[in-house]
C-alpha cells in the first residue's frame, strides 16, 4: 500500500513527473530536427554528427556535475538549474549561427545530465515503499515525451515554423524551472533519505564491487536498448528485404512494447519480486537477440524486436531502485555514476554493432555484441543479487 505523503512532497512528485515528459522529448529531439539543421547550414555527415557529440558530451559532464553537488542541496536545486539551462539551450537553436546552435545542444545535454539522475533519484529516495514501481512509472512518463516529440516536430515543420517550436518548448522548460524554484522545500538533501534507518545490505562494505556491477549493468542495458531500437530498421531491410514502409515501422515495435511494459511494470511489481522481474526481463532480451540471429522473415523479426522491447522495459528503472537502496548516504553522490555508464553504453555498443557488421559483412555478426551483453547482464545481476541480497526484496 502506498504511504500518505505531505502536500508539498506530492506537489514536488507531480512536478518531477511533468518535467520528465519534457526531458523525454528533449532526449530524442535531435533525431527528427537534424535534417532541418543539416539543411540550414549545408552540413555534411561528419559536421552534423557534431550535434550528437555535443549532446552526449554535455550529458556526461552534467552527470559528473550532479555527482559533485554538496549533500546539503535538495533535489529541487539540480532540477531547477537543469530545466532552466535546457530551456535556454532550446531557445539557442533558433540562432542563425551554427556555433550558437551547437552550444545550445551542448547546454541542453548538460542539463539533461542533471535532470535525469535528479528526477530518478528524487522519486527513489522518497521512501522504500514501491520504489521500483514508481521508477517504472516515472520512466513510462518519459516515454510520452519521447514518443510524442517527433509528431510535434513534424507538425511544426508542416507549418514551416520550427523556430516557434524551439521557442515554445524552451519557454515550457523555463516554466518548469520556475515551478521547482517556487515549490516549498519538498525533498530531503541529496545525502539523506527516509530509508536511512533501514538495515543496509552488506553492499556498503564492498562499494567498489557493487558500483562496478551496477555500472556494467547500466552500460550493457542501455547499450542493448539503443542497439535494438537503432538497428531494428536495418535488420528488416538487410535480413528480411522488407519494403520501405515496413522498414520504417520496425523500430516502433520495440519502443511501443517498451512503452507498454513500463506502463504495466508498476502493477506487476506489486505481485512479483524485483529479482524475478529483473531476471525475466533479461532472459527476454537474451532470447530476442538470439532469435534475431536466425530469423529471416519480417514477422519473426518484428516479434523478436517486440519481445526485446518488453524485456528492456523494466530493467533500467528497477536497477535504479537497487542502486538507491544499496549505496548508503555517505556515498550518495556515487549514485549518479551508473547514469554516466548508461550514456556511454548508449553511445558505444550500437557503434560496435555497426563497426563489426561493416568489418564482417553482416549485421547478424555485429549483433553478437548484443547477445554477449544480454548474457553478461544475467551473470552480473546474479552476482549483484548475491552481494546485496536484501536489495531485491524491497518493494
Amino acid at each position: 500500500m502506498s504511504e500518505a505523503l505531505p502536500a508539498n512532497v506530492t506537489a514536488f512528485r507531480r512536478a518531477v513527473f511533468a518535467g520528465f515528459v519534457a526531458a523525454g522529448a528533449f532526449t530524442v529531439l535531435l533525431g527528427p530536427i537534424l535534417p532541418v539543421l543539416t539543411a540550414r547550414w549545408s552540413l555534411n555527415g561528419s559536421q552534423a554528427g557534431l550535434f550528437f557529440a555535443a549532446q552526449f558530451t554535455g550529458a556526461l559532464l552534467g552527470v559528473g556535475a550532479f555527482s559533485l553537488l554538496p549533500r546539503r542541496y535538495s533535489y529541487r536545486f539540480p532540477l531547477a538549474i537543469g530545466y532552466a539551462l535546457m530551456g535556454t539551450g532550446m531557445i539557442l537553436l533558433r540562432s542563425p549561427e551554427l556555433r550558437m546552435a551547437q552550444l545550445g545542444i551542448f547546454a541542453a545535454g548538460f542539463a539533461n545530465g542533471l535532470v535525469t539522475p535528479a528526477s530518478n533519484l528524487a522519486i527513489a529516495m522518497e521512501s522504500p515503499v514501491e520504489r521500483a514501481g514508481r521508477l517504472n512509472l516515472l520512466n513510462f512518463t518519459w516515454g510520452f515525451g519521447a514518443v510524442g516529440c517527433p509528431f510535434l516536430v513534424a507538425f511544426a515543420e508542416r507549418l514551416h515554423n520550427l523556430n516557434l517550436f524551439f521557442l515554445l518548448f524552451g519557454a515550457t522548460l523555463v516554466f518548469l524551472a520556475v515551478l521547482f524554484v517556487s515549490l516549498r522545500r519538498p525533498s530531503v538533501p541529496l545525502g539523506d533519505t527516509p530509508s536511512t534507518k533501514m538495515e543496509r545490505p552488506r553492499a556498503s562494505r564492498s562499494l567498489v564491487l557493487v558500483l562496478g556491477c551496477f555500472g556494467a549493468l547500466f552500460f550493457l542495458e542501455v547499450g542493448a536498448e539503443s542497439s535494438f531500437g537503432g538497428w531494428a530498421a536495418s535488420f528488416a531491410s538487410e535480413i528480411a528485404k522488407a519494403p520501405a514502409t515496413t522498414v520504417a515501422l520496425m523500430p516502433s515495435f520495440f519502443w511501443g512494447t517498451m512503452f507498454i511494459g513500463r506502463a504495466s511494470a508498476t502493477a506487476l511489481l506489486r505481485r512479483v519480486s524485483e529479482k524475478r522481474v529483473i531476471f525475466s526481463c533479461m532472459s527476454l532480451v537474451l532470447c530476442s537477440s538470439l532469435i534475431l540471429l536466425v530469423a529471416r522473415q519480417t514477422a519473426i523479426l518484428a516479434l523478436a524486436i517486440a519481445i526485446a522491447g518488453f524485456g528492456c522495459s523494466a530493467i533500467f528503472p528497477t536497477l535504479l531502485a537497487w542502486v538507491s537502496h544499496s549505496v548508503d548516504e555517505s556515498s550518495a553522490g556515487l549514485r549518479a555514476l551508473p547514469f554516466a555508464a548508461a550514456y556511454c553504453g548508449g553511445a558505444i555498443l550500437p557503434w560496435l554493432v555497426g563497426a563489426a557488421s561493416v568489418r564482417l559483412g553482416s549485421l547478424r555478426a555485429g549483433f553478437l555484441f548484443v547477445v554477449a551483453a544480454a548474457a553478461i547482464m544475467l551473470l552480473l545481476s546474479a552476482l549483484l543479487h548475491r552481494a546485496i541480497p536484501q536489495a531485491a526484496a524491497v518493494a
